[in-house]
């Protein structure tokens, strides 16, 4: 679970500081039910009622005030003891599954096209099969050889692919494209995809927008970026059929660069 929170800086008029002075208005928490899914909590507060440092916050939230999501306006740096939430894994199937439409929807020789997954820790096997009809050659890199292994194997008996798993990234290079989802401290390969414009040089794709389905859309406040909201329902609520959500666009941050061997 988590929670919105919204902080109400102190009124600038006299006469309501002066009446909230003697009758504040009181905290309004309310739980919002999600189908499907676990639920989350709206609190609407003024400032002077947060306590210091939050904690009258964070008495009202619970476990929610391990996962706090801001509503536009509130000060981040008056929120004390909460745990601001941040996306951390919807982004990066967000980046898969765009890249799954793109080539979907790409005129070229699936025979002679290579793919590369860039998986260091192996955190997104259970996605290889998704490729297995969009290209000749499957290449990955992972140091989780491990993760791969089952899968591969699997995918050689259903299909008759043999993935090749490689613990160089170097050997990415002869691909064609290559989906590097994990968030890494490298620029290039960071929640990113990399489509081969010219020998050994790449454009650097990534996601931008996100359109959530009439559901879900229905639930989100006033104020809150969709991508959070949507990551929170999905990671901290369960609700799983938001992993087939996808970037509305796939932008060039960076052309015709060499990624390899560059930790920038």
């Amino acid at each position: 679970m988590f929670a919105v929170l919204k902080i109400i800086p102190e009124e600038k008029s006299l006469l309501k500081r002066i009446k909230y002075f003697f009758s504040p208005p009181s905290p309004i928490l309310e739980r919002v039910n999600v189908k499907g899914a676990a639920p989350f909590y709206k609190l609407e507060i003024y400032e002077k009622q947060c306590g210091e440092g939050c904690c009258e916050v964070a008495k009202m939230l619970g476990l929610c005030s391990k996962a706090v999501i801001l509503a536009d306006g509130t000060d981040a740096s008056k929120t004390g003891k909460l745990k601001i939430y941040k996306p951390a894994v919807l982004p990066n199937i967000m980046t898969i599954n765009s890249a799954e439409n793109y080539l979907e929807n790409k005129e070229y020789d699936k025979a002679a096209f290579t793919l590369g997954i860039r998986d260091e820790k192996g955190a997104f096997s259970q996605y290889l099969e998704k490729f297995v009809n969009l290209a000749g050659e499957i290449r990955v890199f992972s140091k989780n050889e491990f993760a791969y292994k089952s899968v591969c194997e699997k995918i050689y008996e259903k299909y008759g692919l043999s993935v090749i798993v490689l613990t160089n990234e170097q050997g990415l290079s002869r691909c064609d494209m290559i989906i590097s989802p994990e968030n890494v401290f490298n620029r290039y390969f960071n929640n990113c995809i990399l489509e081969k414009c010219s020998e050994n040089r790449y454009n650097i794709l990534k996601g931008e927008g996100i359109s959530l389905p009439k559901y879900p859309e229905s639930l989100l406040p006033v104020g809150v970026d969709k991508l959070t909201f949507a990551s929170a329902l999905y990671e901290a609520c369960a609700l799983k059929s938001l992993s087939e959500l996808k970037y509305d666009k796939m932008n060039a941050v960076f052309e015709n660069v060499f990624p390899f061997g560059c930790m920038c």
